[in-house]
C-alpha cells in the first residue's frame, strides 16, 4: 500500500472493481505521479499489460481481467461481439475471445490476443457495464453477432435473450434498421434472422428446439 503513496485503498478498490486492471489515466486522476508509477512497476506492485494499462500484482489472471484490461487500453473501448455475448451470458457463448469495439483506433496500436473492431454508429444506449467491464448493450450485441458468427448461432443467442426479456425482439429489429446499410457485414444475415422470427412473441424454448425446427 505504501507504494501508492496517496489513497491506496481507493486505488486498490477501483482496480478490484475492474478485475485487477487499472489505467494510466486513472492513476494520474488519483494523483499518482510518473515517478511514483515507475516505482510501483519496479517494485512489482503494478505489472504492465498494454500501453497505459497495468495489472495489480497478485490479482487472479482471469478472462474477465484480460477483457477489462483490453477495454482500458483504447479510449472508449467496449467489450463486444462474442465477448459481450459471454458477459451477457447468452447461450452458446460460454467461451469467447478478448474482443472489443471502438469508434476509431490507430491500426499501429496492437495488443496480443485482442480482437479490435471499428464502428461509426455507436450511441449512448449501446453502452452498458457488465460485472465492472464497459460493454455493448444486449441489444447492440445481438445486432452485431451475425457479422462474425454463423446465422444459426446468432439466432440461438437471440432466442435465448428473448426468452429472458419479453419484447426484446422489437428493440433488436429497430436497432438493426438504424445501423443497417449496404456493405455492412452481417446485415443480410440479421435480416434473415429477423424475417424468420417476425415481430411476434418468441415461442421456441431452447437452442436445441430451434435446430430441430431448422432441420
Amino acid at each position: 500500500h505504501r507504494a501508492f503513496g496517496t489513497d491506496p485503498v481507493d486505488l486498490f478498490a477501483l482496480a478490484a472493481h475492474q478485475h485487477g486492471a487499472i489505467s494510466l489515466d486513472q492513476l494520474r486522476a488519483a494523483g499518482v505521479s510518473e515517478q511514483r508509477r515507475r516505482t510501483m512497476v519496479s517494485a512489482g506492485v503494478l505489472e504492465p499489460r498494454h500501453p497505459g494499462v497495468f495489472l495489480v500484482a497478485g490479482s487472479p489472471r482471469t478472462w474477465r481481467q484480460a477483457l477489462s484490461a483490453a477495454t482500458l487500453w483504447l479510449p472508449g473501448a467496449l467489450a463486444s461481439h462474442r465477448a459481450a455475448a459471454a458477459l451477457h451470458q447468452l447461450e452458446g457463448f460460454e467461451r469467447a475471445p478478448i474482443e472489443i469495439v471502438v469508434e476509431r483506433w490507430s491500426r499501429s496500436r496492437r495488443a496480443s490476443g485482442v480482437l479490435v473492431h471499428e464502428t461509426k454508429d455507436l450511441r449512448a444506449d449501446d453502452l452498458t457495464t457488465v460485472d465492472g467491464i464497459a460493454c455493448c448493450s444486449l441489444v447492440r450485441t445481438l445486432v452485431d453477432l451475425p457479422a462474425i458468427v454463423p446465422e444459426l448461432r446468432a439466432g440461438i443467442a437471440l432466442d435465448h435473450a428473448g426468452r429472458r426479456r419479453p419484447g426484446l425482439l422489437g428493440a433488436v429489429e429497430q436497432r438493426h434498421l438504424d445501423v443497417a446499410r449496404r456493405g455492412r457485414t452481417g446485415t443480410v444475415a440479421m435480416r434473415a434472422i429477423l424475417a424468420e422470427r417476425g415481430c411476434g412473441p418468441i415461442t421456441v424454448e431452447s437452442g436445441f428446439e430451434r435446430r430441430m425446427l431448422r432441420l
